[in-house]
């Protein structure tokens, strides 16, 4: 133990590190650990480790330089343990030797010790371990070099050196071979001698084989590797005894040496490690030691395919706001490995262990938070092969936000939520970093809002902490960015409990819809069950027209039809401009059923949508939500049963709009506001709108060519009721604006749909003063432009209302 402790003392850790782990290469503990066990301190004696990477076509050979290497830190700053395999079955006691996590562990004084079970090995990962590694076009090398030799003033010692090669899979090994020599080579001569001459051509592979120099391999006893000879020093790699096997005859002429040696050897901790590779000496004036000279040989320890870590993703790539109570989530992509295992420092001093997620407290504010992360699988630990990286800001104090507390301090707090009787459902939009961030119309939109403060790294944190705050069973969410989902909001939902889907916009956008929904409730779904429909789809022309028979029953859909068959630049605008989506997912509930005296159903059903924006574009907002509900008419009645369902969204519609009225009165007539711009509002072959009044002289629904239609709901659609009973006064609030745009409904119960829902109550909403004291959303401590809604909606059958239920 304090042979390795003074050997990592001497090498200097942080060089290597600073060298080497952040120059794209994930085994820079390995050339800092591995390499410094060999090697005599009183000879100059150059020697090393070659990591080989088979990959898979799947994988991009260039992984390396995807990871964050900014937020990289060298992994002795951290206060590291020691894991040590316990004995099992009572067998007899074994010197064991202590298995370090990383370069770290050499350094620490106080070492914690971890059981060996303590690693679990069933987690899911993405990975590859297999005998057989096909499709293959890359091979990397990693070579690193080490010169072991004791300082003197005539023999400095010199800093490990790493060179990075890519090869073909398929390429000839000795023809590899021969360029790794030259790599080599290079990299030990002085910088004025780097260009080769004509004696230095890569030989043929027959050449190569008729050489007596050529590169070959050895197998080496496990036992002579690190042995001490009777001064207690490590053995000089020449006194190590080699075994050239018979069967490197055959395995070099093989176009699959580096996934032979795997499979062979590196798979099984038994046998890892035994295959080294020797190689001629490259004349150096590096090498001044000339007692060294008759060591001719440069040995190159060998692992081929170690647990590797492909990816590491986490919100903003470490460079997010870290505030007191937002979980952190590290997610990991691995190869030739089954699992990641994450540790977790605050300022150094380990936290939490073997977790996916970490979250600070008030204890941490001011504080670094550092993730350590250790590929590891069944038989191997992953040793040298971790990487260490540090959240670029320091905690801090989660910002005041008003409107979860104190105005909604009873809805964050655990009291009868999730109750098995009702629902609790949020609607939340997030205001994308797309629209946030859009050059000029943030200044317009949002004067009032220091740029800072508008920043998804600030506001993303804010809102995952508050929609985890109302601990909703259902969460349907708008305006999300693709990244925001991917590396925030899907992770974090799901260590706590949650699964869901993102649905992104058609066209030219990275921004759509996401719903949630808690596995304490529900059941959780494959990933091709949730349903994503393109709205504009769903109107039943040409090839989409609709042949399920229920265009009987609703007329208003025929209606609809027969309006866009005759408006051509209103069809082409919904068919080809509007990329809208509608999500759906049939959730099966998991309280049996029934709850007391009251049946359940067997399963709901929950959609979320976002719709078209423009403030002339009410018409189109009306046929985008009949074909909504149109939609989740058929799916909910797909089984041949009537599931009761929930539809909430950003519906882009006052309340006395069209489109809403649909929902509350079931009717819209062909006259009124709604089709105010039927024939006026256009879409320019440039992409802004345009709205054609002054040019016809006319604000009529109808002209001598098309009407508007009547739009009715069919008696067949269940009656809805309205998420908030009163409906709120905005839930939009920016400076030119202010209006109710987010709603949540759901179906009541009836003679024809025995299951339904009932309103129970609603979180309150911020009064004007609230916001404007603020000057607008978003702000300083309020996210988003929008303000979120959360309710509970009471399960009920058709045998009666409850006098506990408010009136819509």
């Amino acid at each position: 133990m304090n042979l390795i402790y003074s050997i990592a003392r001497t090498i200097g850790f942080s060089n290597v590190i600073s060298n080497h782990g952040t120059g794209r290469s994930s085994t820079s503990r390995l050339a800092a650990t591995a390499i410094s066990h060999r090697g005599s301190s009183h000879m100059s004696v150059w020697d090393g480790w070659i990591i080989a990477r088979v990959l898979p076509t799947s994988v991009d050979d260039d992984y390396e330089e995807r990871k964050p290497q900014v937020c990289r830190i060298d992994p002795s700053q951290l206060t590291k343990y020691v894991r040590k395999e316990r004995n099992r079955d009572n067998a007899p006691e074994q010197p064991v030797v202590p298995c370090y996590q990383n370069v770290g562990d050499l350094v620490n004084e106080n070492p914690v010790e971890v059981p060996f079970e303590s690693l679990n090995f069933s987690r899911e990962a993405k990975s590859l371990v297999t005998d057989k590694i096909v499709s293959t076009v890359t091979t990397t090398l990693d070579i690193y070099l080490n010169n072991s030799t004791s300082s003197s003033e005539n023999n400095p010692v010199v800093d490990p050196l790493h060179i990075r090669m890519k090869r073909s899979s398929d390429e000839d090994i000795d023809r590899t071979l021969q360029r790794l020599n030259i790599s080599i080579d290079k990299k030990m001569k002085p910088h004025g001698s780097r260009r080769h001459t004509k004696d230095q051509r890569i030989p043929s592979s027959k050449e190569s084989q008729n050489s007596t120099t050529s590169p070959s391999f050895w197998t080496v006893p496990l036992n002579q590797l690190d042995r001490l000879d009777e001064k207690n020093q490590c053995v000089s790699r020449s006194q190590v005894p080699l075994v050239e096997s018979k069967e490197w005859m055959e395995i070099r002429s093989s176009k699959s040496l580096w996934q032979s040696i795997a499979t062979k050897y590196d798979f099984d901790p038994t046998t890892r490690g035994q295959v080294v590779l020797r190689m001629d000496r490259p004349e150096s004036s590096m090498l001044n030691d000339q007692a060294a000279m008759g060591n001719n040989y440069l040995w190159l320890q060998i692992e081929a395919c170690p647990p590797t870590l492909l990816s590491i993703s986490t919100f903003e790539a470490f460079e997010g706001y870290v505030f007191v109570g937002v979980p952190l989530v590290v997610e990991t992509e691995l190869l030739f490995a089954t699992h990641a295992v994450i540790d977790w420092y605050v300022d150094g001093h380990l936290r939490s262990h073997d977790t996916m997620s970490f979250t600070p407290s008030s204890t941490d504010i001011g504080k670094n938070i550092a993730v350590d992360i250790t590929p590891v699988r069944p038989g191997h630990d992953g040793y040298g092969f971790g990487e260490t990286y540090q959240y670029q800001k320091k905690v801090e104090a989660l910002p005041f936000m008003p409107i979860l507390s104190p105005l909604r301090s009873e809805w964050v707090t655990p009291n009868d939520i999730n109750s098995t009787d009702s629902l609790r459902v949020v609607t939340y939009n997030l205001l994308s970093d797309s629209n946030a961030g859009q050059e000029g119309s943030a200044a317009y939109l949002y004067p009032q809002c220091d740029p800072e403060h508008l920043l998804r790294k600030r506001r993303m944190p804010m809102i995952i902490y508050e929609l985890l705050a109302y601990q909703a069973d259902l969460i349907c969410l708008q305006e999300v960015d693709m990244l925001v989902y991917d590396t925030l909001l899907r992770p974090v939902l799901s260590e706590k409990g949650y699964q869901g889907f993102y649905s992104n916009k058609i066209g030219n956008t990275c921004e759509g819809c996401a719903m949630f929904w808690s596995l304490d409730r529900f059941e959780s779904l494959t990933e091709d069950e949730p349903q994503t429909f393109p709205i504009r789809d769903l109107f039943p022309l040409g090839k989409n027209e609709d042949q399920s028979g229920f265009l009987e029953d609703w007329t208003s859909v025929v209606e609809m039809k027969n309006l866009l068959e005759a408006h051509d630049d209103l069809r082409e605008m919904i068919e080809d401009k509007l990329g809208h989506v509608l999500q759906i997912a049939t959730l099966t509930l998991k309280n049996g059923e029934r709850v007391g005296s009251m049946a359940m159903p067997s399963k709901i059903l929950v959609a979320n949508t976002h719709l078209y924006y423009h403030g002339m574009a009410g018409h189109i907002r009306l046929m985008q939500l009949l074909m909504a509900c149109y939609c989740i008419e058929k799916e909910r009645r797909k089984d041949g049963e009537r599931y009761p369902f929930v539809f909430a969204g950003d519906f882009n519609s006052a309340v006395r709009s069209g489109a809403v009225q649909l929902m509350l009165r079931r009717t819209v007539g062909p006259t009124g506001s709604t089709w105010k711009h039927l024939h006026t509002f256009s879409w320019r072959a440039d992409g802004s709108h345009n709205c054609l009044e002054n040019q016809l002289g006319s604000e009529d629904e109808c002209n001598d060519r098309v009407c508007a239609p009547t739009t009715s709901l069919p008696d067949s659609f269940p009656i809805l009721c309205s998420g908030y009973g009163e409906l709120p006064l905005f839930s939009h609030y920016i400076t030119q604006f202010q209006e109710t745009l987010d709603y949540i409904f759901a179906s009541q119960p009836s003679e024809r749909d025995y299951y339904g829902f009932a309103t129970k109550t609603w979180a309150p909403m911020p009064s004007r003063s609230d916001v404007a004291q603020y000057g607008a959303m978003p702000n300083e401590f309020m996210p988003s432009d929008h303000v979120s809604l959360v309710c509970d909606l009471a399960f009920r059958n058709h045998s009666g209302p409850s006098k506990n239920d408010k009136a819509t």
